[in-house]
């Protein structure tokens, strides 16, 4: 049996779209080309089956999300596809949602202008007891494998709250530090900052919090979605000419003054987390216009958050591959303009990272000063190759 919905883009109807009773996409009717999510058609404009049907699969939570066996038991229900479609798969990063009902409006219904209901996520994250709840949730749309919910503050702002993993949560603090690090080196970023929260047993639970990115106006689009947006030639490109060239056909002609930036903080950072789906770009989604580079966000998953203490070591042990352009110390390579860069903002930032990771009670002295350690040989490095690089010019 296919149940039906109409894919919106804000009012604007979008594409008829067939699912399967489980919510996974069997077939679909386009209404408006211009407006379907970027990378969905192939370079002739026919549609690229395949992309929307994975752009529609990547819009709800990983299957390998820490609570999603909780999620799957509050709400009695098996596929989190299907659970999007309920919830009429509306978001707090971008303005497509899906709905059944011919008399919706997105005015009525987006959560950048009206409540939702966050009891869902604060019962999964053990913040509250079983209770009743509705759908009216962008939960089932906030992607990414760590635990984590929207909430509307007092003076109404979005934010979004994240925990980290155990046993050290180092993520949390993780953020706090990726935006110190991009005031020093005046980089446009997303701040975070470091909070607790209480669950149900009393416990405090580091959290990272952010105002939300993207508003009424402007909606974020993801660096894989930019990127087939042309067809790679396999010959011809690799990741980083193919992506430079998708930003320079939306009209952002030097977008590699950003990348540049992206690549050396995450250098500095050890961050081997950066992948096509925590960057991108941001557009005024009522003309389809004025695209800009989206401020660094998600940086948690760095400074050998996951790794134990006996193995922090310098150079790192293992060589470690992002999900990005290629390996972090490689990335260095793509880097174009160095002017901007000055090794003076960086003094004391080794020790400043060792006092910000003692503030949590899970981190150890001696794990602070190990990271502090391999973060100023990391420096070190920094500088060498910066030298290198200017002789070989």
């Amino acid at each position: 049996m296919k149940d039906s919905y109409i894919l919106k883009h804000k009012d604007y109807n979008v594409a008829i779209l067939h699912f399967s009773d489980s919510g996974y996409l069997l077939s679909s009717q386009i209404l408006d080309k211009e407006r379907l999510p970027l990378g969905c058609l192939n370079d002739n404009g026919d549609l690229n089956k395949k992309r929307l049907e994975i752009w529609w699969n990547d819009r709800a939570i990983p299957k390998d999300r820490k609570n999603i066996y909780f999620i799957k038991k509050a709400t009695k229900c098996s596929s989190i596809n299907k659970l999007m479609l309920k919830s009429k798969a509306l978001s707090l990063s971008d303005h497509y949602w899906v709905t059944d009902n011919s008399n919706d409006k997105w005015k009525d219904l987006n959560y950048y202008e009206n409540d939702f209901d966050d009891r869902l996520s604060r019962i999964v994250n053990n913040e509250i007891e079983n209770i009743e709840f509705s759908m009216k949730t962008p939960e089932f749309t906030n992607i990414g494998n760590l635990i984590k919910r929207w909430r509307i503050l007092d003076n109404n702002d979005r934010v979004l709250e994240k925990q980290g993993n155990e046993p050290f949560f180092q993520e949390t603090i993780n953020e706090l530090i990726g935006t110190r690090l991009c005031e020093r080196l005046g980089i446009e970023h997303v701040k975070y900052e470091l909070d607790f929260i209480k669950n149900i047993n009393g416990h405090q639970i580091p959290i990272s919090r952010c105002k939300n990115v993207t508003n009424v106006n402007n909606e974020l689009i993801s660096a894989i979605d930019l990127y087939n947006t042309i067809s790679v030639s396999v010959l011809k490109d690799n990741y980083y000419d193919h992506y430079i060239k998708c930003l320079e056909n939306i009209g952002i002609k030097d977008g590699y003054k950003e990348l540049d930036k992206m690549f050396i903080f995450d250098y500095i950072m050890f961050n081997h987390d950066r992948h096509f789906n925590n960057f991108g770009i941001l557009r005024n989604s009522k003309k389809l216009n004025n695209y800009k580079i989206a401020p660094l966000f998600d940086n948690g998953t760095s400074l050998y958050c996951n790794t134990g203490d006996y193995a922090i070591k310098y150079p790192e042990r293992l060589i470690k591959r992002s999900r990005g352009f290629m390996q972090i110390d490689k990335q260095l390579d793509l880097v174009k303009d160095w002017s901007w860069y000055d090794r003076k903002n960086l003094i004391g930032f080794g020790d400043e990272v060792m006092e910000l990771l003692k503030s949590l009670e899970s981190i150890s002295k001696k794990r602070a000063e190990l990271i502090r350690s391999v973060l100023n040989e990391r420096l070190k490095d920094l500088e060498r190759y910066i030298k290198n690089h200017k002789k070989r010019k």
